[in-house]
């Protein structure tokens, strides 16, 4: 890397690596993107178990069918794909009262 780049993207998590794919997608290519993350990728090697971040959230991820179709766009859903289940039921709660919503 030359210390340049068009677009600084700071944070590798889901939001900043989809905003670097969808730039890298629709931007020239001349143009450069950077993603700058602060924490280590997980080793695949390594034989412990792997080091997150101390903000990863390991629950689940609900994406809209728009988001879906972006990362078809984009080349990614196949990847992703094997990791989703429709979302067949919802319980919203707030602050200890029973929330309910209708899909």
């Amino acid at each position: 890397m030359n210390g340049y780049s068009d677009i600084v993207i700071a944070g590798g998590g889901m939001v900043g690596i989809s905003a670097a794919l969808q730039l890298g997608a629709a931007l020239p290519r001349e143009m450069t993107i950077c993603l700058i993350e602060g924490f280590p990728l997980p080793r695949e090697d390594a034989d412990s178990e792997p080091e997150y971040h101390p903000s990863f959230d390991a629950r689940s991820t609900a994406l809209a069918y728009s988001s879906r179709l972006i990362y078809e766009q984009l080349g990614v859903w196949r990847d992703l794909e094997c990791g989703a289940c429709p979302i067949e039921r919802i319980h919203v709660s707030s602050a200890g009262r029973f929330g309910s919503t209708v899909l």
